[in-house]
């Protein structure tokens, strides 16, 4: 579960405009799984948390929520929880966390809400565990 690793593969066999292009972007949105949470493995579960500095920015000033859980096909991480929200800048909408978990059910989903609120909140103290939005829609 080496994620960093994965990323340095993919990296190490770009070509020189792709690394360049990779150097930057990763420049400007930072590590992307979440700092100080990039796993959670309790007994018959397993989380794996996605969210960049810049895509937490995008978080804290939304309105709404949209979330959808879809199938990776990975056998230690079987499904992916997306959470999406309008990007004003750019007229979009835009994924702002994936978490990756082994298990399809309210407690996986319960469990990734709460810790990824909880993150936000410690980050954005008006996020208040996700009561500043106006609407939080989930397609399961």
């Amino acid at each position: 579960m080496e994620f960093e690793k994965i990323r340095d593969k993919v990296e190490s066999q770009q070509d020189e405009s792709e690394s360049t292009l990779s150097q930057q972007v990763n420049e400007i949105i930072g590590k992307y799984q979440i700092e100080g949470m990039e796993y959670l493995i309790k007994p018959g579960r397993k989380h794996a948390f996605f969210m960049s500095p810049h895509q937490t920015r995008l978080f804290a000033e939304a309105e709404e929520l949209f979330s959808d859980i879809t199938y990776t096909g990975n056998e230690d991480f079987t499904y992916m929880l997306n959470m999406v929200v309008f990007n004003a800048s750019t007229m979009h909408y835009q994924a702002v966390v994936r978490v990756l978990c082994d298990k399809q059910d309210g407690e996986s989903y319960a469990t990734s809400f709460r810790e990824v609120f909880n993150k936000m909140t410690n980050c954005y103290p008006n996020f208040r565990k996700g009561q500043s939005l106006k609407k939080n829609i989930g397609r399961f």
